[in-house]
Order: C-alpha cells, then structure tokens, then sequence
C-alpha cells in the first residue's frame, strides 16, 4: 500500500486536453485567465509551474523496490521486475528514474549519482552485486554509487573488470564509492568484497611537491606527511616513495615499493617536467609511469593527482600556462589508462588562498589537498581538528589559516635542514588566525619582526576589514627586533587579522592578559551562583535578576581592589527607590544592615530633577538667543559705524588733495621752470 504514493506526484502528466495535440506529457496547470489576469497562455501550458515542486519532489523518493518473503507473494517487485536465481536476484527496473534500488527486508539501499542502470544482479549475501550502466552524458566522467546496508569489512570497485577503488567499510550509515568512466555507452560497475588479511597499503609516489614544497615544515605539513596522519591505525599502512626534484622517469616502481605491494598508489609528480614544458614527451613519460604502476604484481589502483595550478605570472620557470597544459595531460592519459582522477588542479584554481608565490600549497592548501586525497581512497571526510593554540603563550606566523599577499621564508629544501620558518607579509597584505580566545581580554600585543623600511602592523577582528584594536609602529631595520603597542580590550573567542602596510617579516606574536577578575552575569535562569539574599524577594526571569520588599542580595562569591562597575537597573516607581551597593561588609539582615556605599535611584527624586534640568535648560538656551541676538546687533551697528566713517575720512581725504594739487597749480606757473625739473619716471 505504500509503494503507490511514490507515483502520487505524478498523476498530472499527460493530463492535457486533446485540443492541444502539440503538447503531449504535459502538466495541468490551471491559471485563471479573468481579469485582472490578462495572461494569453492557452491550455493545456507547456510549462508546469508549481506543480513542479510536487513533480521534483517525486525524484527524490522514486525507486526499484524489491521484497523479500511477501507473505502473499513471496519475493516480490514494485516498479521492477524481479527473478530469483537460486543464489542471486536479478532486478530490471521500471520505475522510470533507474537510479535507484531498495531491497527491503535486509537493508541494502543503492543509488547512483548521474548515470542510469538497466540491470542490477544482488547476491544472496547483500554484499555483492554488478549493475549494467548506461551513460547519459556521452562524455568521460566521475559519479558517486552510495551503498546503504554493507556489513563492516573490506570492498572493492570494479569498473568494467577492472579494480577502481578499495572501501573499508564500517557497517554503518552510507559508504560512497566514487568511480570513472569513459564516454562510451554502456559499462559494467561491481562492488564485492576484498578478501585480504592486514590493513590495506597505500603508497604515496611523488616529488617535492608531494614532499612539501611550499609548507613551512615538510615532516609535519607536507601533503605526504599528512596522509599519514589520516590514515593512521589498523585499517590502512602507508609508505612514502617520494624523490625531490625527480624527472618523471626517475619514480619507477623501486624494489622497495614491489615489496610492500600496495593495493593503492597515489602518484603526485611532474614538477620538473612542468618546468622544462614539452606536452608531447610528459604525455609519454607520464603514461608510461601509470602503466608501470598498474602492472605491479599486486596490481594496484593508481590515483593519478594533478599539480596544482598557477596563478598570475608564476614564479620562474613555472607559469601557469605550462601548469594547465600539464593537468590536461594528466586527465587525458589517466582516463586513457583507466587510472582514477583527483583533481588538485582544478580545487587549487578556485582557491588560490592556500597557495603562496602564486604557485605552492602553504601549510593549508597542503592540508585541505591532503583532506581531498584521503577522501578519494577512503569515502570519508577527514575530520580536522582544532589547532590548541594559547595567543597570551604566543602564535606562530607560519601557522596562520588565512593570508593574502604573506609568504613562508627560510623554508627547508631538504628536509634534513634545520630553520626556523617564518612569514613575509606583503605590502596591503595580512595573516589570519582563526577561533582565538582573548578570554577576559588583553592589553598588549609584541612582534618578533624585521622590516626594510618603517611600517605600521594593524590588527582587525572578525574580519580583515573588522573591528581595529591594535596599531604598532615598526623602524625600517634588517635585523630582528621586538615592537609592542597597546591592544584595546576585547573578550572572548574572534577571528584576529594582522595587516602590514609595508613588507614585514615575522617570527612571533604574542597578546599580554588583562590579569583583572572579571564577572558577568546575563541573568539567565538559574545562574545565581555566588548570590546571598539578606531578606526582601529575589527572583531571576526574562534575562534580569528582580528584588521587591526591604531586603538586599549582595555577590559574596568575589572581592575586587579597583574596579569598574557596569550594571543596567530599573527602578519602577511603585519600588520608589533602589540601586547598587558596593565594597559591602558586615551584612545582616534588614534594609540597612551593612558597611559600605549605596548608589540610590529615588524615582520621584529623578522626575522633579529632571524637570528642574529641562526648565533650567530652556531658561538657559533663551538667555543665550537673547545674548546672540543682542550681540549680533551690536555687531551690525558698530560695522556699519564704521563703514560710515571710514567712508568720511575717504571723503575729507580726496577733499585734502584736490586743495593740495590746486595750491601746486597756483605756485608753479606752466613753461619752463616746469619741464627743466622733469625726470624719467618722477613728477614734482
């Protein structure tokens, strides 16, 4: 009775009318086409408007259901056909979706990511089965096959005979098998289990970048180092096989590797190659290399891993052109060799954060390709866990999870050297150091630094463009030096941001402690610890701690020197009046019953002075108009005064003159006299 209602949402295709014979398969979907509608769309519409939440929430549930031991019909099919082969069933499915399959009774759920199966044969254990594929795409690809209800142990993938994939699989929830296949039509796909003894091998093969190149520390932050971590424990055993600065032809399979014959070989090289680009010989070397691996007596399945990209100019040798031409390589004769795909060039194209120099995985890129790795081989997400890292013992530059413009600097070429890394942060650049707790806050942060020229360390939470609390002024020195500048107090856990104005170096960097007690109390129910009532009612809701009656409650837990005191209160005006007391001794009960100070909140008190203040103020600011305006006519009328007499002295002045150049006139007659006391550029 509950197979039908996966077909319930559904039941409206093809319930067209038959005036509308160009539309077939269609969905009712009845508008109403009066005013003030106005829609011309015809019926039956080609579209089927919400009906297709229904229609796509059908998707999700459809499926091949097939149960065993109906006790009317015995092993029975809905929306499939089932046939009992004595020691396996074969299922044809008819549901219309083909992707997925259920047999109920024992558990085993099966469902495919975008390919489609016609056949599927399920063994009598449940733990072994082959599906016959149909690729819809016509194109080369990747899909997930999710198998629900394995027993624990080990499986393999097979994609067309051939092993693609090794599962240890827990017994509980989901195990996602990824497979690959090319773009022809049809193909076989099988998971049955491994019947080995001991952990499943994994040997890592590669160059420096598989080392490390890039990392602060290869030992502890290369890619290969971090497998390593991962797979730590009984169900896998690795073995690194890795040569820096080795051509492709230089990482055959060694002796060494033969003997611990693994089962799976992840392969990361080519960076000599990428470097010295020519497609046609990397195509062939790096061929060869697969087919070499696959043909190891334990007949391994190989990952093939592309370099990761290049971003910008590059550095050196290494562009970012040659870096593509080389992941499509990899691609092409991977798929060709049937080897499977992890594509750590594409993931680092659209993530050039975890690179540095536009080109090397830092310590999280390295982690986060790692992560990817492990993921492939295993059908697990790795869990990271968060670093411990105590910012008043202090932080290492190099350990920062975010940076823009910052680069790693004395980093080990082997990794035998001995250094001390450390970051370069570059002009407008910054580091990021994620989930810090200030705790009850700081109050100074130093450097280990080195800079060229003056610069200026800025620290933002939150955000890169966050909340600034911190500005430090460093002298251009080339040696090492420790700055300090003050921290503007802030608590709890936050996102803290370093950013440099100039190019700086770093080594280290560490906050001071505000070593201050500190309480807090946001009232929630309950949390009254450390709380004596001395009589009158205390209760603790809606976030706030209320008193009634003639009584006090007094915090007996802590006692503090100087301090600063911060309290939102409420004093309604049937309690009258209120408030906090501080630095109390000697309480007893009674309202009055103590030493110390009292802050008293009187409502009534409050109102008439506040009355008082507003009269006042409004007496205040009509005394200061009426001063303006007086002294703005006082102002007018002095510069108009002046105006006045100055234009009278002007007057008396040209008046003077006009006298003073007639008398001339008078004393000095025209001619002769006149001429004969003339000089160039002088009148007298």
């Amino acid at each position: 009775m509950v197979y039908p209602f996966k077909f319930s949402p559904f039941v409206h295709i093809n319930s067209g009318q038959e005036e509308a014979p160009g539309e077939p398969g269609t969905v009712w979907w009845n508008y109403k086409s009066a005013s003030p509608y106005n829609w011309d769309i015809g019926f039956p519409y080609s579209e089927s408007g919400e009906a297709d939440i229904s229609l796509w929430a059908g998707l999700q549930i459809l499926s091949s259901d097939v149960v065993l031991d109906d006790p009317s019909f015995g092993t029975a099919g809905y929306g499939c056909e089932v046939t009992d082969t004595g020691d396996a069933l074969e299922v044809v499915p008819l549901d219309g979706l083909f992707r997925r399959l259920n047999i109920v009774g024992s558990g085993l759920q099966i469902e495919l990511g975008s390919d489609i199966y016609s056949k599927a044969v399920i063994e009598n254990s449940m733990n072994s089965f082959s599906m016959d594929l149909t690729n819809l795409t016509g194109t080369s690809h990747s899909a997930d096959l999710t198998v629900t209800g394995l027993d624990a142990g080990k499986y393999q993938l097979l994609v067309d005979g051939n092993v693609q994939a090794y599962i240890s699989v827990s017994g509980e929830g989901e195990a996602v098998f990824t497979y690959q296949i090319n773009d022809e039509e049809k193909h076989t796909i099988e998971v049955r289990p491994y019947e080995k003894e001991g952990a499943l091998k994994v040997a890592l093969v590669g160059d420096e970048t598989l080392a490390g190149n890039g990392t602060s520390d290869w030992e502890t932050h290369g890619i290969a180092a971090q497998l390593e971590t991962m797979f730590e424990g009984e169900e896998y055993e690795t073995a690194a096989f890795i040569e820096n600065g080795a051509a492709l032809t230089d990482l055959a399979p060694s002796q060494e590797c033969e003997d611990f014959a693994p089962d799976m070989v992840v392969l990361l090289a080519g960076n000599r190659e990428i470097e010295n680009w020519n497609k046609d010989s990397f195509s062939e070397d790096y061929r060869a290399l697969l087919e070499e691996y696959q043909n190891m007596n334990s007949s391994p399945v190989v990952y093939a891993v592309t370099n990761p990209a290049v971003h910008g100019e590059g550095t050196g040798e290494l562009t970012a052109e040659n870096a593509a031409a080389a992941a499509a390589a990899i691609r092409e004769q991977a798929g060709e060799c049937q080897a499977v795909i992890i594509d750590l060039n594409r993931w680092t194209l659209e993530n050039p954060q975890y690179q540095q120099k536009n080109a090397y995985l830092d310590n999280n890129g390295a982690e986060m390709a790692a992560s990817q790795i492990y993921t492939a081989l295993t059908a697990r997400a790795y869990t990271f866990a968060a670093p411990e890292r105590d910012v008043f013992q202090g932080l290492d530059p190099v350990d920062y999870d975010s940076q823009d413009g910052a680069y790693y600097e004395d980093v080990r070429e082997t990794a035998d050297e001995e250094t001390t890394p450390y970051v370069t942060v570059g002009q407008g650049g910054y580091i990021g150091f994620d989930q810090i707790d200030l705790k009850n806050g700081a109050v100074q942060v130093s450097y280990e630094v080195k800079a060229e020229q003056d610069a200026v360390l800025d620290i933002y939470l939150d955000t890169p463009e966050g909340i600034w609390v911190s500005s430090c002024d460093v002298k251009g020195d080339s040696l090492w030096q420790t700055v300090s500048a003050e921290f503007i107090e802030a608590y709890g856990v936050h996102s803290i941001y370093i950013r440099a104005d100039q190019e700086i170096s770093l080594k280290k960097i560490q906050l001071k402690a505000n070593d201050s007690q500190k309480y807090s109390n946001d009232f929630e129910p309950g949390d009254l610890a450390g709380w004596q009532n001395y009589e009158g009612s205390w209760n603790v809701s809606d976030g706030a701690y209320h008193g009634s009656g003639n009584g006090k409650s007094i915090l007996e837990s802590m006692s503090f020197s100087d301090f600063i005191y911060e309290v939102d209160i409420c004093v309604n005006e049937a309690t009258n009046w209120g408030g906090p007391v501080l630095r109390v001794t000697e309480p007893g009960a009674g309202l009055e019953s103590y030493m110390g100070y009292c802050v008293n909140l009187n409502v009534q008190e409050n109102l008439t002075h506040r009355e008082s203040r507003i009269h006042q103020e409004n007496l205040t600011h009509r005394e200061s108009r009426i001063r303006q305006e007086n002294l703005t006519r006082r102002e007018s009328r002095i510069r108009q005064e002046n105006l006045i007499h100055r234009e009278k002295q002007a007057d008396q002045m040209e008046q003077k003159r006009i006298l003073r150049q007639k008398d001339r006139e008078l004393m000095l007659p025209r001619g002769r006299f006149r001429q004969e006391i003339r000089f160039p550029g002088i009148w007298l």
